[in-house]
């Protein structure tokens, strides 16, 4: 594998782990919407940590991608 693929997926995967378990107080904090017995409990939960995961990737990556379209430098 290229290695520098290796390393943006590395990146991305590190982000969605680290944004899970920032956000796992959620299921602790609002445990009324989240109780787990039903389909549509794990499916608001998904959706939480989906946008959790979303905001932490933005938060890495929006910056290095402006970056690199407003220069002609290496995005690194």
């Amino acid at each position: 594998m290229n290695p520098k693929l290796k390393n943006v997926l590395l990146i991305f995967v590190k982000q969605a782990v680290n944004a899970v378990l920032a956000s796992s107080i959620l299921k602790v904090l609002v445990s009324g919407n989240f109780q787990f017995n039903s389909a549509d409990s794990w499916w608001n939960f998904g959706k939480a940590m989906a946008s959790v995961i979303i905001a932490r990737e933005a938060t890495v990556w929006v910056p290095v991608i402006l970056k690199w379209t407003t220069t002609n430098a290496d995005p690194q």
